[in-house]
């Protein structure tokens, strides 16, 4: 039904608008928009794969753990632990 409605061009296109706006926070954006549509279609090498693309040691800490959150929620424990471990490292804080 997804393809049939076409979400699947807007999400690329969406996820495309958000990565052209430059910042780290954009491109970790448009990522997670693409892993939950991928993860809704039931294709979770495919959201995975799209989240780990993204590579954004800048991005702020909340930011970073919500990669690692939805590294997780793709089946990626191990590299989702990886974000946390650096984002616990930078800030000390667990939440």
């Amino acid at each position: 039904a997804a393809t049939e409605l076409g979400l699947d061009a807007v999400v690329a296109s969406c996820a495309e608008a958000l990565r052209a706006l430059g910042t780290p926070t954009d491109r970790i954006d448009a990522a997670l928009l693409v892993s939950a549509h991928e993860l809704r279609r039931g294709r979770r090498e495919d959201a995975a794969r799209a989240l780990l693309a993204v590579d954004e040691p800048s991005a702020p800490p909340a930011d970073r753990l919500r990669l690692g959150e939805a590294l997780e929620s793709a089946g990626r424990s191990k590299e989702a632990l990886k974000h946390f471990e650096q984002v616990y490292a930078e800030t000390r804080a667990e939440d």
